[in-house]
């Protein structure tokens, strides 16, 4: 039998900054990034299967990945894996701020409207 494969997916985890004496919330919480590991279940011809649950489950849960794919659940190597996640960031933060220009720009056409 053959060496245990695994995948991998960067995801950044806010984590919160608790409770104070009375049990009301701390303001403010505390951001790391881990790194998620994929047990390979099966190789295709196309791609491969993994677990979903890490190398340690038990569960049925599985999720393809297309090797071939330009965007990928989860990468063969920790180097793509880091390259994946600045990836999603960078689009994530252009999605946002394209959001953000057009609520802003929403405000704009409130503020014509209450002056007319």
């Amino acid at each position: 039998m053959g060496e245990t494969e695994f995948f991998y997916r960067y995801v950044e985890i806010r984590y919160s900054s608790g409770l104070d004496q009375f049990d009301n919330p701390l303001p403010g919480y505390e951001l790391k990034l881990v790194l998620n590991t994929y047990k390979v279940l099966r190789h295709t011809p196309k791609g491969v299967w993994i677990s979903m649950y890490g190398g340690i489950s038990y569960s049925t849960e599985q999720k393809f990945i297309l090797l071939s794919a330009r965007k990928r659940f989860a990468c063969p190597t920790v180097e793509e894996a880091l390259v994946s996640f600045k990836a999603r960031k960078q689009r994530q933060i252009k999605i946002l701020k394209g959001q953000l220009k057009q609520a802003e720009e929403a405000l704009l056409l409130v503020k014509n409207i209450e002056h007319k």
